[in-house]
């Protein structure tokens, strides 16, 4: 599935990862965050696999013990384990909006969201933070795959990873700090103030959007502040 540019700065930034129902309808909507089964953890660093692993584990021994079979188990995946990969993305995102920003003290302090003990003092120490995650949801679903064009092997495309929309989401992370999609802009609506990368027009997101000369990062923003402002001018010259 494809997700917009900015996906991680908007709709990923606007859901609650302790709200599982909310993480639920993103994954509906968007696609899943994380792979199913046992690859459910292999876009995440040695570190936070392993600070899942207590939970993914008990997790399949409650399955089991439900009588949930082991081949639905492997297409399923833990609404809490999502969660965390949206919470990942979040933070992510809010590092790359500090960078992006120069405000060094944010690109330090964001990690202590993540809930375990790695507050970096240092930028650099920051950066590698960064690199680690962006690295490790790169590796898997974005490395050289090789195809055998051979009838007797019919099923070698099925082996190749489709990346998760969570995997897709930290390669854009990884464009935008490179500006490859282009600079990362701020909404000039005084209410919204939320980063973005391209305006999203009036239609759905598909062949609607702009990304050059633009202030506000969609038409109903653009159309709010100009009515705003209309409003205030009418009001001063009402007070004159």
């Amino acid at each position: 599935m494809d997700i917009p540019p900015d996906f991680a700065f908007r709709e990923a930034r606007d859901v609650d990862p302790a709200d599982h129902r909310q993480v639920f309808l993103l994954m509906r909507e968007w696609g899943l965050l994380c792979p199913t089964g046992r690859a459910m953890l292999q876009s995440l660093p040695r570190t936070e696999a392993d600070n899942l692993a207590p939970l993914v584990a008990d997790m399949e021994q409650r399955a089991s013990a439900a009588g949930i079979e082991e081949h639905v188990r492997d297409i399923s995946v833990p609404i809490a384990v999502a969660a965390r990969h949206l919470q990942l993305l979040q933070v992510s995102a809010r590092f790359v909006e500090a960078h992006m920003a120069g405000d060094e003290d944010a690109m330090m302090g964001c990690w202590s969201q993540l809930g375990f003990a790695f507050d970096p003092h240092s930028v650099p120490t920051a950066w590698i933070a960064w690199q680690v995650y962006n690295t490790a949801a790169l590796t898997v679903p974005f490395a050289p795959h090789v195809f055998l064009d051979d009838p007797d092997f019919p099923n070698t495309g099925s082996v190749v990873p489709q990346p998760t929309t969570y995997e897709v989401a930290m390669l854009q992370l990884a464009e935008t700090v490179t500006e490859h999609n282009g600079p990362l802009l701020r909404c000039a609506n005084e209410r919204c103030q939320r980063v973005f990368l391209q305006q999203r027009g009036r239609r759905q997101y598909a062949g609607s959007h702009h990304k050059s000369g633009v202030l506000y990062c969609s038409y109903l923003c653009a159309r709010a502040q100009s009515q705003r402002e209309r409003r205030a001018r009418r009001k001063a010259e009402a007070t004159r």
